[in-house]
């Protein structure tokens, strides 16, 4: 009777060998399970997702004859699970080198914050998973659990073989293309080291998938930080040899580079909406309404008016620091405050400068493809550094601004033009028939630029210093203008390359360089560009250096405009327009430094 019930004891415990097997199979593909809880899963869930997570454990389980060596290697990929899981419900996609690279650059105190609410209850659901396993991988070993014969090199080959069959036949299609507004800026120099941001991915198809995508990320991400460390060793001896003249007192100055800005939808620059209503009572205001970007893709945009860089220069990388090393030269705290992303094929160039800080901090847990944070999430650091109370401060805060989704970019609480994309699954930049809730939701999205930037000045007219902001966009956008069937950016419109932008100074400032504020308020509808932004920041703050060009600065008097060329090749001022989408048509350009 005792064996009897000996014999039980071990039957029960060895189906609760499997049962706990197969608990640990399930949360190691846990997270593609997921998928099907989000409402935009991918369309080919099954084929895609679940069968090469499938695939992927099976591989596995079968490398090894003896179980517990394939239970041992589930068991990293079950403990992280779940927090994969939580990514993919509460943003809708994969961990990726976004994600990787906020997660580099944040600290425990952010991560926290991410995580606050729910960390106890991943940390335990990771802690049960990995028990799990633990328990299955010793039982497994003690009970020498072999899988022995064809049944093994059935399930290894089978898995093998469902993983690279896309690759092997090309059923992924040709290499992923290239966004319309990055395709002519990826005609790189092939030795520029960043030109691989685009190369195609081997095994690209598996990316999504946990958790065998997880290493391709993994390496994606180390990749792109190697590429930038090369690009950081070119520049490690640059110096502008910069040094401020006789400023007394404390100074701060802000830069708010901002993302698919359009002028004409300003209050400021009379539009029959009111989009900046906060705005409008700040005495001082700058509002540059002929403000251009020679480039549409922020990759290329942004570095533009960080540098020195000419605005017909092809290439991604630019052989000299940013104006952050500018004012670092001359004694400067510089920091750089993010909503957008720390690494990838569209910001690698953009963090080359944003390292150029004493401190960066990337705040967004997502890209731009999904809601992610608000801007309003810089506010807060940004106070956290005006209350340190340091001497000299240069802040760049670089937005999300009025990227699409704009529905993404604003509260519901500033819903206000409707009917908007707010509610609107899934929508297309492209759709036509979303014309009026794509306007709507753009118009609010200026909205709550408009709140943001009012804060931000907020904060520097309580501090007891001389204080300046300039806000300029990256570029523009297409808003299905008129008859004109296009939208988004990167189709060489005029509305591409118009940016709203504006400066405001202190009273304290404006008392103290009264000639620099008067140059300013005489150029509110002079022909500017983002090429001037390097050369007036360092002149607001009275940064010198060797080979200055006051005629680049629109604080000088010596001021004056410059041949704006596009992208292309093209004279915006010059060009002519075809009269629906205002597309400018070729022309021989001046030239432009």
């Amino acid at each position: 009777m005792l064996g009897a019930a000996t014999e039980n004891l071990e039957t029960s415990s060895r189906a609760f060998f499997w049962g706990a097997l197969f608990v640990v199979v399930v949360v190691a593909i846990s997270p593609n399970l997921a998928w099907l809880a989000v409402d935009s899963p991918p369309r080919k869930l099954v084929v895609e997702i679940l069968l090469p997570a499938l695939a992927t454990v099976g591989l596995l389980l079968s490398l090894a004859g003896r179980l517990w060596v394939g239970v041992l290697l589930l068991l990293p990929w079950v403990a992280l699970a779940p927090f994969e899981a939580y990514y993919i419900l509460d943003f809708g996609r994969p961990s990726d080198t976004h994600l990787l690279g906020v997660i580099a650059d944040s600290d425990v105190a952010e991560a926290s914050t991410f995580l606050s609410g729910i960390a106890g209850g991943l940390a335990a659901l990771s802690l049960a998973g990995g028990a799990l396993a633990v328990f299955a991988l010793q039982r497994a070993r003690r009970w020498r659990i072999t899988w022995v014969g064809r049944t093994r090199w059935w399930a290894l080959c089978a898995s093998a073989l469902a993983l690279a069959l896309p690759e092997l036949v090309d059923l992924d299609g040709p290499p992923r293309s290239l966004p319309i507004e990055n395709l002519r800026a990826s005609l790189l120099d092939p030795n520029d080291n960043l030109a691989n941001d685009f190369r195609a991915q081997i095994f690209g198809y598996l990316l999504p998938v946990y958790p065998v995508g997880v290493p391709g990320r993994f390496l994606a991400y180390l990749e792109q930080r190697r590429a930038l460390s090369i690009a950081k060793e070119r520049l490690e001896d640059f110096r502008f040899q910069a040094r401020q003249e006789s400023v007394a007192g404390r100074e701060v100055h802000v830069l708010v580079i901002g993302e698919t800005g359009r002028p004409d939808r300003w209050q400021l620059n009379a539009y029959h909406r009111e989009t900046n209503p906060r705005l409008m009572t700040i005495e001082g205001l700058v509002s540059f309404k002929d403000a251009f970007s020679p480039w549409t893709s922020t990759r290329m945009s942004v570095p533009l008016l960080l540098t020195r860089k000419s605005p017909v220069d092809h290439k991604v990388f630019f052989p000299e620091r940013s104006l952050i090393s500018a004012f670092r030269e001359a004694g400067f705290r510089t920091y750089w405050l993010s909503t957008q992303s720390p690494l990838g094929p569209h910001d690698s160039s953009i963090a080359l400068h944003a390292a150029e800080a004493h401190e960066v901090r990337f705040l967004n847990p997502l890209g731009y493809q999904a809601g992610g944070v608000l801007d309003g999430a810089l506010l807060k650091p940004l106070a956290e550094i005006l209350a340190r109370g340091e001497q000299k401060v240069l802040v760049v805060l670089h937005t999300l601004g009025g990227h699409f989704n704009y529905a993404d970019r604003y509260p519901d609480d500033l819903d206000v033009f409707r009917p908007s994309l707010k509610g609107v699954r899934n929508p297309s930049l492209h759709q036509l028939a979303l014309k009026e809730e794509l306007n709507n939701s753009y118009d609010n999205s200026l909205l709550y630029l408009d709140f943001f930037l009012a804060e931000v000045i907020g904060y520097l007219s309580a501090v007891d210093a001389l204080t300046t902001l300039f806000y300029i966009a990256d570029h523009g956008e297409n808003l299905f203008d008129g008859e004109c069937d296009k939208s988004g950016h990167g189709r060489d419109n005029e509305y591409d390359f118009r940016v709203a932008a504006l400066w405001w100074p202190s009273a304290r400032y404006a008392e103290a360089f009264p000639e620099k504020v008067a140059a300013a308020r005489s150029r509110t509808a002079s022909p500017i560009a983002t090429s001037n932004v390097f050369h007036s920041l360092l002149d607001a703050a009275s940064i010198r250096y060797p080979d200055e060009d006051p005629a680049l600065s629109l604080f000088s008097p010596a001021w004056r405009p410059a041949a704006r060329i596009t992208q292309n090749g093209i004279d915006f001022d010059l060009a002519s327009r075809d009269p629906i989408c205002k597309k400018l048509l070729p022309t021989r350009p001046r030239s432009a430094s």
